[in-house]
Order: structure tokens, then sequence, then C-alpha cells
């Protein structure tokens, strides 16, 4: 059993990770910055924190008790991924936590190939170098990180046949399900197939 906390709890995939993680039997803290709107969307049994990503207090007192740390915060609207992961970093060299795994995208950074690479790279800018700090704060953070390049996501069930690889190129913009990206990161924190890497999940 792990003890978890999920940044970005309340969103589509986080809430995907609090439901696997609680049905796997760990312990899960649910980061929201707001409790009330987040409840509907939460199972019960996760132990639900408010905080702001952007704040570092807030982060290090919700990861204070917690062995791993998921982040599924940040898109072209909230550009808070960069944020997130210092104040998460920061506060797991403190506490002494060694695990952090990471939403990024498909598209972003080197990983831009083909027609996503182009709408990253022309299109979301901002985005793009969010999610690039983001991915640069691990790789400096000497943690055992994984960085998710995650392809278009939908929120289809789960179909247990996407696929996770280093330096693949993905055409066309075919989505995965959240449910499987958060069964994908669940694995991936006792598999530790991946660890400082960024794998692209992408549809079979």
């Amino acid at each position: 059993m792990h003890r978890i906390v999920v940044l970005g709890a309340s969103g589509r995939t986080g809430a995907q990770v609090v439901a696997q993680g609680l049905a796997r039997g760990h312990e899960v803290t649910a980061f929201v910055r707001d409790p009330a709107r987040a409840a509907a969307k939460l199972p019960k049994g996760a132990r639900v924190v408010r905080g702001d990503a952007r704040s570092a207090a807030d982060v290090a007192a919700a990861v204070a008790e917690s062995d791993t740390v998921f982040i599924a915060i940040g898109d072209r609207n909230v550009l808070v991924s960069a944020d997130a992961v210092r104040n998460a970093v920061a506060a797991m060299q403190v506490s002494g936590a060694r695990r952090i795994i990471v939403v990024s995208a498909y598209g972003a950074g080197d990983s831009g190939h083909g027609l996503q690479g182009f709408v990253f790279r022309r299109l979301l800018t901002k985005l793009n170098a969010d999610k690039m700090a983001a991915e640069q704060a691990l790789s400096d953070s000497g943690l055992d990180w994984t960085a998710v390049r995650a392809v278009t996501l939908s929120d289809k069930p789960a179909t247990g046949k996407a696929k996770a690889a280093v330096d693949v190129t993905v055409n066309g913009f075919r989505p995965v399900s959240r449910a499987d990206l958060a069964a994908f990161m669940l694995d991936e924190m006792d598999r530790n197939a991946f660890v400082r890497q960024r794998p692209i999940f992408f549809a079979a």
C-alpha cells in the first residue's frame, strides 16, 4: 500500500487516479482548490485537502505524509504545471518522498513530431513552455520521476490496450482514455519501468 497525493484531483484525469488508487487499496489524499465542488467528483475514502498548486506552503502540507506524488493539472487555460511540479519537488526534497509521476503532453518539447508537434510549437506555445518547464524541474530534481507524454485524452471507458514507449512517433489524434492513463500511472508507481524518462502514452 502506498500513501499517495494527487494534485489536480478534481480534474477528469486526477479523479480517475483517485478512484483507481482507492480501489487498489492505497491511502489517497486529493488536493483540490474547492472541496465543495470536488465532492461530487470524488469517491468516498479519499482525504480531501484544500489548496492551490501555486502555493508552496499548500503543496508542502499535502505532500508531507505521502510517499508518491501524482500531478494531473494544467491545460492551455490554466498554466500551472511548472509551478505545481516545482512546489512538489521542493516539498518532497524536505519530506523524503522520492516518487513523482506527472501528466505531460505528447507534442511538447522533443516529442513534437508531425501535426501534434506543429500544434504545440505554433498554436499552443504557452502550454508547450509550461509543460517543458515542468519537465525540466523534474529532470533537475534528483527524484525518481516520470513525465507521461499523453496524446489527446477522452472520457471513454478504459480499454486496457493503450501503450507506453519512449522515442516513438504517433500520427494523427487518436485519443486514449483517461481511465487507461490513470491505470498506467498507478502501475508505473510499482513497476518503475520509466523512472527518469518521458514515455509517450498512446492508443494501440
